[in-house]
């Protein structure tokens, strides 16, 4: 069981021989990121363009819900969080305007179609998995695909950087986070009513 603060732990601290709920918060990422992986793959293979699509861009707002530490609502703002770190390209598109989230996420997840006056859902590759010219979307799955995974095992390997101080002497220890948490992952507002994989 999670509690709903780590104030309400006594002590304000996890045992070494239980399990933290950063451990079971890093087990239920990688678990998703598996089911995720996975999933896509076979939807590559089945051929299914807009399928993935419409899962790649679900997913990359469920990465950026953790990322940004928001359990509900603020959709766009989650999107846009994790599709930045997908690479320059995509931060470009954004920066210069491009309504990706609208267009792009909204579009295929809401109404099965991409916005703009005429777009492209490929399985192959170009120079950024979704590409904007004159109104015109080129959605490249295997490059998005490619570079949603880097970014995925990106925020893992940041996550475990960011472990817990578990020592309630350390200078750092606030309960169960460290002062420095440079995610800005909230765990308990992330797990809080969630179910959990073990």
């Amino acid at each position: 069981m999670i509690p709903d603060s780590p104030k309400e732990r006594n002590p304000p601290f996890f045992l070494p021989a239980e399990k933290s709920t950063f451990d079971i918060f890093l087990h239920n990422v990688d678990t998703m990121k598996g089911f995720m992986f996975t999933d896509l793959q076979s939807g590559m293979t089945a051929r299914a363009n807009f399928l993935v699509a419409g899962a790649l861009n679900t997913y990359t707002e469920v990465w950026g819900r953790l990322l940004e530490g928001v359990p509900e609502e603020k959709s766009k703002q989650c999107y846009e969080s994790f599709f930045r770190r997908l690479g320059n390209c995509y931060s470009k598109l954004l920066d210069d305007g491009v309504l990706v989230y609208r267009d792009v996420r909204c579009g295929l997840v809401h109404s099965y179609a991409i916005g703009g006056t005429l777009s492209i859902v490929n399985m192959g590759t170009g120079q950024c998995g979704i590409e904007y010219d004159s109104g015109k979307y080129t959605f490249n799955i295997a490059t998005y695909f490619d570079d949603f995974k880097k970014a995925v095992e990106d925020y893992i390997t940041l996550l475990r950087k960011d472990m817990p101080v578990q020592n309630s002497s350390s200078p750092n220890f606030i309960g169960v986070y460290p002062v420095t948490n440079p995610l800005q992952v909230n765990l308990f507002e992330a797990l809080v009513g969630k179910p959990t994989v073990l």
